[in-house]
């Protein structure tokens, strides 16, 4: 499951690439869906990329911000942002890019 959650970002970018816009929507879409399935078993963090190109074309949406609260609230915790500051900053350019509360769950 992993690597399907993975697979789904990248083939977003493809498709964004190409300029499949609907497609890439899809994608968003199924990456939301797996994100939400309990436990979720993704790699919380391959979706940003995806998302960040989404939000610069205005194609994020509502399917966007919700893939956004859920992969920042599990991908920021500490044992992540140990790795990788620049991390957390990209995480919060997109949502002041976006309008989106850059303070979801206390982070």
């Amino acid at each position: 499951m992993q690597f399907l959650y993975t697979a789904i970002g990248v083939e977003g970018l493809a498709h964004l690439a190409l300029g499949e816009e609907q497609d890439a929507i899809n994608n968003l879409e199924e990456l939301l869906d797996l994100a939400t399935r309990k436990p979720p078993r993704v790699v919380f963090g391959d979706e940003l990329s995806f998302l960040e190109q989404m939000a610069t074309r205005g194609l994020a949406g509502r399917t966007g911000k919700s893939l956004f609260d859920i992969a920042r609230a599990h991908a920021c915790r500490e044992e992540f942002m140990e790795r990788d500051e620049k991390f957390r900053e990209r995480y919060d350019e997109l949502a002041r890019s976006q309008g989106w509360d850059a303070h979801h769950g206390g982070l």
